[in-house]
């Protein structure tokens, strides 16, 4: 079972691009034995992810949205809701933003993931009331 504690170094391996980002953003919001807000760390990394997107730089696509499909197999319940809250959900509302249709990420996702991006989708939508109510395939 994926944990918390795992997560970013599982990310950093799916996503070698990110590690210079990374280690500038722990080193910038972070004193020496602070906790990490890993959310706010999962939000920069999606900012990454949206800056490669515009540049064209997808090499890492496969292996980073298989890593968010595992957090949501194989995770503990807290690392499966920040693979749908943290990734996905950031993702898209950074889409929403820049005005770009939800459906250019659509093709990265697998099974499970994509039960969830559709789920947030439905959510935001007013057709479920909860972030946990029927999903959709």
């Amino acid at each position: 079972m994926i944990i918390k504690d795992q997560v970013m170094e599982m990310l950093l391996i799916s996503s070698p691009s990110y590690k210079n980002r990374y280690d500038k953003y722990i080193k910038e919001n972070y004193k020496p034995g602070e906790e990490r807000l890993i959310y706010i760390e999962v939000c920069d990394f999606i900012h990454h992810l949206f800056d490669n997107y515009l540049k064209r730089e997808v090499d890492e696509f496969d292996k980073i949205f298989e890593l968010i499909e595992r957090l949501h197999t194989d995770g503990d319940d807290f690392v499966k809701e920040l693979a749908t809250v943290g990734f996905l959900e950031d993702l898209q509302n950074i889409l929403l933003r820049q005005n770009i249709d939800l459906i250019v990420f659509e093709v990265y996702l697998r099974p499970v993931s994509r039960t969830w991006w559709n789920n947030l989708i439905d959510f935001w939508n007013g057709k479920t009331g909860y972030l946990g109510g029927p999903l959709r395939e």
